[in-house]
């Protein structure tokens, strides 16, 4: 990552550390988990920690990033390589994990969330939201830690009937275990009742967010899901191709609003609570390939080619939070508008293509 596309992360850290505000102090001399520390959201967060060290703390915060694939000098978080606030760890978040020094806060994101790549590995999917997690909160357990933080996902809700559209927390949720998806599904499911048994018995101070779609710099152009698909064709100025009618509803947020939700309910006072996460400022998916035709010259034709695209069977035909909940208790709201959010993230891409350094970044994990 070049200096142009460091500039455009290094703003949006800015914008989050001015949004989440005093409740970062809380971090200072702090000892930070992550997990999944590579993928394009987390990275946000890791990047986070070692922005406010240099900005902000005057006793930094000590950075734990587990991964799961090789940091090397030119990957996302490569910069980071070196620091002496950094510790990077590679191994599967599945596999026992053994700490020299307690942790003050636990960020559990590791999990495939494309679905391309959890219906590929459904039990490695299913193993690092069940077996990481349990271990994970036995460790803040055993740590007495001031925060534990649970991505789970808008995907626990299943299709929601019209009455439950914007989708509160309290929705229950109707997810098909036979369907191929739900090894994603179910297993943000336990992983939630997971979180809040540990809550309940032991007084770990867990939260849980529910993360809807999320895009912005780092997101891989062949993640599979519509943002990539169409930023990959837009980048390439090819045409759109959409692969269904268009009519399916999104509500898509940038990562730095959402980064913005994560941190400000990790480190809110509200234990064993659930968060929707996100935008909720929806869009079919034919206006939003309207949006990517139109964002640069020359504008770009949408076209429909007859085959489905396997990983589109049995998603939600709509998706989008109530965040009534996120905005009463976190003060939370996204700021960052549709068009504003592709610009920022297909300039990073530009940036990086001046260095021929836009292969493809690295997947979420």
């Amino acid at each position: 990552m070049n200096a142009a596309q460091r500039a455009i992360i290094e703003g949006d850290l800015a914008e989050i550390a001015e949004r989440v505000g005093p409740a970062f102090d809380a971090l200072e001399g702090a000892r930070i988990l992550i997990t999944g520390a590579s993928s394009y959201i987390t990275s946000y967060m890791a990047d986070g920690v070692a922005w406010l060290n240099d900005h902000r703390f005057a006793r930094p915060a000590r950075l734990v990033a587990l991964v799961r694939s090789p940091v090397t000098a030119d990957s996302r978080l490569g910069h980071l390589l070196g620091r002496p606030d950094v510790e990077i760890i590679q191994q599967d978040v599945s596999a026992p994990l053994r700490l020299e020094r307690p942790v003050d806060y636990v960020i559990h994101a590791a999990s495939n969330a494309s679905p391309q790549r959890y219906l590929a590995n459904p039990l490695d999917t299913m193993d690092a939201n069940v077996v990481g997690t349990r271990q994970l909160l036995e460790l803040a357990r055993a740590s007495d830690a001031r925060g534990f933080l649970f991505f789970s996902s808008s995907e626990v809700y299943g299709d929601v009937p019209d009455d439950a559209y914007p989708t509160p927390e309290t929705y229950p949720g109707q997810v098909d275990a036979t369907n191929p998806r739900a090894c994603y599904a179910e297993a943000k499911r336990y992983g939630e009742t997971l979180c809040l048994a540990f809550w309940r018995q032991h007084g770990v101070p867990v939260k849980v967010a529910r993360v809807f779609f999320t895009y912005g710099p780092g997101l891989a152009l062949d993640d599979g899901r519509i943002m990539a698909d169409l930023m990959r064709s837009r980048f390439a100025g090819e045409p759109l191709r959409l692969f269904s009618d268009g009519r399916g509803v999104r509500a898509f947020s940038y990562t730095a609003d959402s980064v913005t939700g994560f941190w400000k309910a990790l480190l809110g006072p509200h234990g064993g609570e659930v968060f929707n996460v996100g935008s909720d400022r929806a869009v079919t998916i034919h206006e939003l390939a309207r949006r990517f035709a139109r964002l640069e010259a020359p504008e770009l034709e949408i076209v429909f080619p007859p085959q489905a695209q396997a990983y589109l069977q049995g998603a939600p035909s709509r998706v989008c939070p109530d965040l009534g909940k996120a905005r009463r208790m976190l003060d939370y709201a996204p700021a960052v508008g549709l068009d504003e959010g592709l610009g920022r993230w297909l300039r990073w891409l530009r940036a990086g293509a001046v260095d021929g350094d836009v292969a493809e970044p690295e997947p979420s994990e």
